[in-house]
């Protein structure tokens, strides 16, 4: 395979057994890690329930907002998705991506829930080149343990950041259509909101 079609993307390897959350940087992609639910912080908001409907699923996203999480290593806020896809669905479900955290750190990781043994991790966990965008992909065998066939529930994705602060955000479910919806993520910072603007401002000038 030539080497322009190689992943441009970094990929860390991680062993999938231990229990750590991973810094992902922009542009980088990481096999999914566990680690302990964020209990110990305070939740500020949420559940978010939004109904992401696609050509062929029928998915919900639930959004969740915690503060003082004391295994956050950045000391900000921690954004908690879960998806379920409906048992009405056709197709499973193979994405969810959450836009909103450029400018910001993140860890991402994946819940260990007690007792709980029938929800599906992701395999791999990525953020775009921007910085905006983190992604959870949920594979099959023998690169992932499933996708998330109809009726299933993914377990609880965690974004640990350094935000301070938290507002509505577009997340997307995704697999051969996309389907989007209100999310929670963070506000995003001033640089980034004058970056925003000022490309807003460049193509009203150019009209």
């Amino acid at each position: 395979m030539r080497k322009s079609l190689l992943v441009a993307t970094t990929v860390i390897l991680v062993a999938g057994t231990q229990v750590w959350a991973i810094p992902i940087l922009a542009g980088q992609a990481a096999i999914a890690a566990a680690e302990s639910e964020p209990l110990n912080g305070t939740l500020v908001a949420g559940p978010l329930e939004t109904p992401m409907i696609g050509t062929a699923f029928d998915a919900k996203v639930t959004s969740w907002v915690y503060e003082n999480d004391e295994s956050n290593p950045y000391g900000g806020l921690t954004f908690v998705y879960e998806i379920v896809n409906s048992e009405a669905s056709r197709h499973a479900i193979g994405r969810f991506t959450a836009n909103g955290f450029s400018g910001f750190l993140t860890d991402l990781s994946f819940a260990i829930e007690q007792d709980v043994t029938d929800k599906v991790p992701p395999a791999t966990m990525d953020r775009s080149l921007d910085g905006d965008v983190v992604g959870f992909s949920f594979v099959g065998p023998p690169l992932g343990p499933s996708v998330l066939v109809p009726g299933a529930t993914s377990n609880l994705l965690i974004v640990q950041t350094d935000a301070p602060d938290y507002t509505r955000s577009i997340g997307n479910v995704i697999n051969g259509s996309i389907a989007s919806g209100a999310i929670y993520s963070p506000i995003p910072e001033p640089a980034t909101m004058l970056f925003l603007l000022g490309g807003i401002g460049f193509l009203l000038r150019r009209r």
